[in-house]
């Protein structure tokens, strides 16, 4: 179902028997953050969105943290919508705990009962289920199909397309729907990782974005998404609409054993100005590099190669064994490594050819065709 702005849920909450109600979790990001009840810089509201997700999503607020104390009653509310209006979407709620909370919240990886009992999710143990499968350290995407749910926990107002035009090589994932725009990625072991990557697109016409956009956010969170804090604002500028490359070091406080990236585009009522698409993301590598590259291609190993934009696997020119060749019409057509140590001693050597045509050129080496 594509995401839309109209007839969202809120989640809600009174103080005074239901005479009035107000956002558990207003909107707190920029120039909207005009509430006391804005407990960090940078959270969605507590509005839910049709078409947000696709399956079960589980929301986790710490509601000690918006200042609520006393005898508080709760509402999801979606509004009044008198007969012979068309059928709205069905949404449902389920699992609902309002209560002490318990120790570190499950490491948002179970469900807490009764304030003292962490039900864990699956592939989670211990009391606050902090132990779980070792994370995988490297995460590599380019949206040629719909995203993974091993790499990514949630995509909302986006799928892959070319409707933003090619930012490297086929798809992108293109964020024009209405209502919520978010890409969280699954838990990554970031302990020793160097760096993100990506190629981005804010705005997706001939002309410059429109200047009320709200920035794009880019946020990591080590708690499960307890908490989110700012990596990069990217933000909706007059050159942003051409195909940019993105690429930061990933810093201390985001070098854990669990951490995810989340992309948030912000907006006050669901609406936005302008779409954006990414593309190529690279999440990885470590803080020493590979200890030397050595690749014969029998496979394309994306740990060594990091972008191949035209690339594939073949034999060309009567030669014995596999090539990375270039032989697809492409926009872009090059190659980059992984990030390598070099000293004094350091060498560099391959083996090329060009202008090949496999059925009168032999594979040239060092030695002579």
């Amino acid at each position: 179902m594509e995401g839309s702005a109209a007839n969202p849920v809120h989640l809600e909450f009174s103080r005074d028997f239901g005479a009035s109600w107000h956002p558990v979790q207003p909107q707190c990001q920029a120039r909207w953050q005009d509430s006391p009840l804005c407990s960090t810089p940078l959270q969605p509201s507590s509005k839910y969105y049709m078409g947000s997700a696709s399956g079960w999503w589980r929301e986790v607020i710490h509601v000690g943290r918006l200042q609520l104390c006393g005898l508080v009653r709760f509402r999801w509310y979606q509004g009044f919508y008198p007969p012979g209006m068309p059928p709205l979407v069905t949404w449902a709620i389920d699992n609902i705990y309002i209560g002490p909370q318990c120790e570190a919240m499950c490491s948002h990886h179970g469900m807490c009962i009764n304030g003292s009992l962490c039900i864990c999710d699956k592939g989670y143990s211990g009391m606050t289920c902090e132990e779980g499968p070792t994370q995988p350290n490297f995460l590599v995407e380019d949206f040629e199909g719909m995203p993974s749910s091993n790499k990514f926990l949630m995509w909302s107002g986006g799928k892959p397309s070319r409707h933003c035009g090619l930012l490297l090589s086929g798809s992108s994932l293109y964020f024009g729907e209405n209502g919520l725009r978010m890409l969280v990625t699954a838990d990554l072991d970031l302990s020793h990782a160097r760096f993100l990557q990506f190629f981005l697109r804010l705005g997706c016409s001939k002309a410059a974005p429109n200047a009320q956009t709200q920035p794009l956010l880019l946020q990591f969170s080590t708690d499960g998404g307890q908490t989110w804090t700012l990596l990069q604002e990217l933000c909706f500028l007059n050159m942003s609409h051409r195909v940019h490359y993105v690429a930061l070091e990933i810093p201390l406080k985001a070098a854990g054993p669990t951490t995810r990236l989340r992309w948030w585009h912000p907006s006050r009522d669901g609406y936005f100005h302008d779409p954006w698409a990414i593309d190529q993301i690279v999440v990885g590598g470590s803080t020493s590099g590979l200890r030397e590259l050595e690749d014969n291609f029998s496979t394309l190993d994306d740990h060594r190669w990091l972008l191949h934009p035209g690339a594939s696997i073949s034999t060309l020119c009567r030669a014995s064994s596999n090539g990375l060749a270039f032989i697809n019409k492409t926009v872009w057509r090059y190659a980059v490594t992984s990030d390598l140590p070099i000293d004094k001693d350091s060498f560099l050597q391959f083996d090329f050819v060009a202008d090949c045509d496999s059925k009168t050129f032999c594979y040239c080496e060092l030695s002579g065709c």
